[in-house]
């Protein structure tokens, strides 16, 4: 049975849940009245379509970026403008992968701030490709997502390294201890790649 600690902490992860839904609810139905008649023809807008704004709300910076802050009900209508222009205004067939909008599927604005968490870590502009200023010259997402999973895949060893550096630097004493055993084992393996690789290339450079 849990305790009253784990109650209240689930109890408050279903509040925030649930305002999310409204709010996110909310923004659907404004959007919906706005736009819905200007939709491509044999067009609709469906329930399957609440997702893309409840992945809106989800996301703090994709939410600044249409200019929703937490006291407004609905995404400003210049806002919704662009969204409509990057998710609904050309037909929407079943397949994303025959979908020509900027944005084809509506998991896209989640790879969009994924994209944007990268490019503060790592110092790119994929996520900046796509300007809520500028939206008639956005480019399709599905290319630009192919530009950064290739970046992703293709870094050089010594900015894995350098990361995976920054990252144990910051690791709390406290927090390792408690890990026990599982953390041992992890930081023995890493001991022993890593001493692989040096042993590689000593030998390659003797």
């Amino acid at each position: 049975m849990g305790t009253t600690v784990d109650s209240a902490h689930e109890a408050s992860l279903s509040e925030s849940a649930t305002k999310r839904q409204i709010w996110a609810a909310s923004c659907f139905s404004h959007f919906k009245a706005q736009y819905e008649d200007r939709l491509p023809e044999d067009e609709a807008l469906g329930a399957s379509d609440y997702y893309l704004f409840e992945n809106i709300v989800k996301k703090p910076w994709v939410r600044e970026q249409f200019d929703l802050a937490t006291d407004r009900l609905y995404i400003p209508e210049d806002k919704e403008d662009v969204l409509f222009k990057w998710v609904f205004k050309l037909p929407r067939p079943t397949k994303a992968e025959d979908n020509k909008n900027v944005f084809y599927r509506h998991e896209n604005v989640l790879v969009w701030d994924q994209m944007k968490r990268y490019d503060d870590e790592h110092r790119t502009a994929f996520a900046s490709r796509f300007d809520v200023n500028d939206p008639d010259n956005a480019p399709r997402m599905e290319t630009i997502e192919a530009e950064w999973r290739s970046h992703k895949a293709s870094r050089q060893p010594s900015d894995i390294i350098e990361q995976l550096l920054q990252q144990l630097g910051k690791l709390n004493i406290d927090a390792l201890v408690a890990e026990g055993g599982f953390l041992r084992k992890q930081l023995k393996l890493l001991n022993e790649r890593s001493g692989k690789i040096l042993q590689a290339l000593t030998a390659l450079h003797a």
